[in-house]
């Protein structure tokens, strides 16, 4: 592929890069250049301690994002407080989706649905989530 300037590429087009494996030395010289050694990135341990849980690595598409784990929050009255909605479903390889990622056990708009409906009074879950096959997952009184 001819060298080319960002401003050239076209919507759409595609293009395959060179893969490598990410190994420890890279991470190391990307700190190094960049001037970033913060620990999620160059220290296995602290970033297990962490909400991402571990340092970026390629999954199962050969991306290093995050993945899709992620947490909501909810806050004000009429709400079950105090604990940890939704399931937990482990993190061994037959647990996480494409043996890579953590699964996805809760869908967010229920969460909002419910509010919409227990704490809004709106029961038009349809109007706002097209489609949603509303699941209440007991976060409101």
């Amino acid at each position: 592929m001819p060298k080319r300037y960002f401003d050239e590429i076209e919507i759409g087009e595609t293009f395959e890069t060179p893969g490598i494996t990410v190994t420890d030395w890279h991470v190391l010289q990307f700190a190094g250049v960049s001037m970033d050694f913060f620990e999620l990135h160059t220290n296995d341990e602290f970033a297990r301690q962490t909400e991402f849980g571990r340092r970026a690595y390629e999954n199962s598409a050969l991306g290093t994002d995050h993945g899709s784990g992620s947490v909501m929050l909810l806050l004000g009255g009429g709400l079950r407080g105090g604990r940890v909605h939704g399931r937990w479903p482990g993190l061994s390889k037959d647990a996480l989706h494409e043996e890579s990622d953590l699964a996805v056990t809760t869908d967010y708009r229920d969460v909002l649905a419910e509010v919409l409906v227990r704490r809004c009074g709106n029961p038009r879950v349809d109007a706002v989530f097209p489609g949603l096959v509303h699941r209440p997952i007991g976060v409101c009184d």
